[in-house]
This record gives structure tokens, C-alpha cells and sequence, in this order.
């Protein structure tokens, strides 16, 4: 094997390795080391396909480091970066070989929701909307928002308790519905949650 090259022979088959950092191998599973077949007896194709699995491997390693940030924003800041990334090399590319990498990048984000999907589609499909900003985190422009308003700080906090409590209810703006906040407003009231008045000031 060459480590520097990521490759290894097996059974006259050419294989992309690339070791796991043990401190993000609870992520994927305890595995030690990623591993697939490149499809080829020929070590000159094993060069050129390997990097681009490699590459693939990387991006996950350095999502699993992560930040401090939730799972799930973590995993829409990647794919909105990995999108970004696409975007930005194919408009830039000049021939073939750039449109090539492009491709790759795109295909890094394609094959981490594909396996989000099979593992958990409810999860894909949400990073995938929130990514392509067809959802939005209810509270995603909140302090902006307060920010600009005019009014005393104990009105600027009773106006962020408000609105958290509706992200409680609704996580996302696709959410916020005229039918689903009746509905919830009316069950606040009857419930006992909160007085009449109260509901009418939160909304």
C-alpha cells in the first residue's frame, strides 16, 4: 500500500482507503478506516478515481469534528457550504478537468443526504430544505429583528419569550400557517396555558 496515495491491492483489485481519527469514530459507526473498491486491476485508474472518494471521506471527517453548534444546523451549514462551493466551481471552471471537480464537489453533499436518507429520510429531507432555504428556523432572524425594534428592554424580552414559544411550536416558518396558529392559540387558551388576553397579545 502507498499510504500518501490512499490506495491498496486486494485480490489484484485496487481499493481508496483513508484512516479514521479516533476521536470521531463514534460517528461513523467505531470503523477504523473508510474502504471501497475503485474497480480496476489498473493502478494508473486507481490514482485518478481515488481522490475524489477520498476527498468525499475528508469533508465527512471534518463535518464530524464539528462545531458547537446543534447536529442538525451542523449538517445544514455543511450542506449549504458544500453547495456554495459547487456553484462557485462551475462557474469558474474553464475546461473539463475543473468542471470535473465541480461535479465532485457537488456529488460530496448528493451522497451525504442519499445516505442520510437511507438511515433517516425525515432528517435529509429537512436539511435538504433548510440548506436550499425553502425551510427557515423560526428563530433563524429573531435578534436581527429585535435589534432594529424600538423599545424598552423588558418589551424587547417579552417579544423574544413570545416568539420562542412559538418556535417551540413551530420549528420552521413553513410551519406558521393561519389554520395551524388558530389552532394552537385556541389550544393555549383551553388548556390553560394561557389567559385570553394573554394569547391575543402573543399573537
Amino acid at each position: 500500500m502507498a499510504p500518501a496515495r490512499h490506495i491498496t491491492k486486494r485480490y489484484k483489485t485496487w481499493y481508496a482507503v483513508l484512516d479514521i481519527p479516533a476521536a470521531v469514530r463514534g460517528h461513523f459507526g467505531g470503523l477504523r478506516k473508510f474502504t471501497k473498491t475503485l474497480d480496476t486491476h489498473s493502478e494508473a485508474q486507481a490514482l485518478v478515481r481515488a481522490p475524489f472518494l477520498i476527498a468525499k471521506w475528508k469533508a465527512e471527517i471534518a463535518h464530524a469534528k464539528g462545531t458547537t453548534m446543534n447536529p442538525l444546523e451542523q449538517d445544514v451549514q455543511w450542506v449549504k457550504k458544500m453547495q456554495a462551493a459547487e456553484v462557485a466551481a462551475s462557474a469558474s471552471a474553464k475546461n473539463d478537468y475543473d468542471m470535473a471537480g465541480a461535479e465532485a464537489t457537488g456529488a460530496l453533499w448528493k451522497d451525504f443526504l442519499t445516505e442520510m436518507d437511507r438511515k433517516d429520510p425525515g432528517r435529509a429531507k429537512e436539511v435538504f430544505e433548510r440548506a436550499t432555504g425553502k425551510t427557515v428556523p423560526t428563530l433563524e432572524h429573531l435578534e436581527a429583528h429585535l435589534a432594529d425594534v424600538d423599545c424598552t428592554s423588558r418589551s424587547r424580552d417579552l417579544k423574544r419569550a413570545d416568539v420562542t414559544r412559538l418556535a417551540r411550536q413551530f420549528p420552521t416558518t413553513a410551519g406558521v400557517t393561519r389554520k395551524a396558529v388558530r389552532l394552537w392559540s385556541t389550544k393555549l387558551v383551553t388548556g390553560g396555558t394561557l389567559k385570553r388576553a394573554s394569547v391575543v397579545r402573543l399573537l
